[in-house]
Parts: structure tokens; C-alpha cells; sequence
């Protein structure tokens, strides 16, 4: 209050600008290798049996039913567009409403 400053200001400085930038940057590279990682089970590249282990691994984590052997590639396909949904939506929301206290 003495200080006479109104409130926190948002670092404008170089260094804030660079920081800013390398987390944007590791978003898209975030979203890049998601959807590498997307291409490359969809391809058929990766072999069935380590993606159905995983599968299953989460599907009984969570109590549902695992999928059966012919829609392992396409339910594998599901949890990575989901993931990158809920990271992107978690984002988008976090940067909205702090730029709504600024």
C-alpha cells in the first residue's frame, strides 16, 4: 500500500516473454507427439498385443470391460483423442480465466 503500486502487473519483461513462448512451444510439441503417437497405432505400426495389455490395464484400473481384440486399435485411438482433449481443454481453461484476474 505505501509502495504506491494499484496491483500486481504482469511481467512484460524479455524474460517473461521467453518463458511464455517455451511453454506454448512445449503445448504444440505436446500435441504434436499425441498425434504421432495417434498415427502411428492407427497404422498398424505397433504391434496389438502391448496396446491390448495396456488396455486392459486401464479398462480394469477403472472397472469397465475391456474391448474386444478387434476394436483394441480403434478404443486405443479413443483414449489418446481423449487425453489430448482434457490437456488442451484443461489449458485453454487455465489460461482463460488467469487472463480474467489479470
Amino acid at each position: 500500500m505505501g509502495n504506491g503500486q494499484a496491483g500486481a502487473q504482469p511481467d512484460t519483461s524479455e524474460a517473461g516473454e521467453k518463458l511464455s513462448g517455451q511453454k506454448m512451444i512445449g503445448v504444440v510439441v505436446f500435441n504434436f507427439v499425441m498425434l504421432g503417437l495417434c498415427a502411428v497405432v492407427g497404422s498398424g505400426l505397433v504391434p496389438a498385443n502391448p496396446m491390448r495389455l495396456a488396455l486392459d490395464w486401464m479398462h480394469n484400473t477403472i472397472g469397465i470391460t475391456s474391448p474386444p481384440e478387434e476394436k483394441v486399435r480403434m478404443v486405443a485411438l479413443l483414449w489418446l483423442g481423449s487425453i489430448i482433449v482434457i490437456v488442451d481443454g484443461v489449458l485453454f481453461m487455465l489460461v482463460f480465466f488467469t487472463s480474467l484476474l489479470m
